[in-house]
């Protein structure tokens, strides 16, 4: 058994959101960039998680505290909300963020400085609701994190085992001609 399965799917991914970015489709960029932490997320989940630690929740959260680096702006939760906002509500408001319990993301590209945009939230007092997020920059963050994922499971653990399996599960495109 290999990863060949799950390599293909995720670098799929990666060319679609890489097309969405240079058309500047950027929700749907943002909607693949978050899916493809949940799969991951899910794949890299502990096989008996205790009760209070399961769903996709915890495996986003781990994934990208592993994985993704966040800083000082935000932490894996609101990055989490971010992901409920886009993937549930298609705005920056998500249940966590409504809550206060996560901050609300905002998100930039292209040309834009994300820094400028930070100031201008900073100014009006709402740092400590809102972070601004450069949709390149989380990519880029993306692939870093899957290639240091992809690197630990070059090391056979029983990890690596649970990952082939899981990833042996996914769908795989298959490409079929006219003749």
């Amino acid at each position: 058994m290999s990863l060949g399965k799950m390599d293909a799917g995720i670098d799929e991914a990666f060319k679609a959101i890489e097309s969405c970015i240079k058309n500047a489709w950027i929700l749907p960029a943002l909607q693949l960039i978050y899916t493809t932490i949940d799969i991951l997320g899910w794949i890299d989940s502990p096989e008996n998680p205790p009760a209070h630690r399961r769903g996709v929740r915890f495996n986003f959260c781990d994934w990208v505290d592993k994985y993704v680096p966040t800083g000082s702006a935000f932490s894996s939760l609101d990055l989490y909300a971010a992901r409920c906002a886009v993937l549930h509500q298609g705005s920056p408001d998500s249940n966590l963020s409504d809550k206060g319990e996560a901050k609300r993301a905002l998100y930039c590209w292209g040309s834009a400085d994300p820094a400028i945009a930070q100031k201008v939230i900073d100014d009006a007092g709402a740092s400590s609701a809102s972070f601004v997020l450069r949709v390149e920059d989380l990519n880029a963050s993306l692939h870093s994190g899957y290639q240091s994922f992809r690197t630990e499971l070059d090391t056979p653990s029983q990890r690596t085992l649970l990952v082939i399996a899981r990833a042996a599960k996914q769908y795989a495109t298959i490409h079929v001609g006219n003749g």
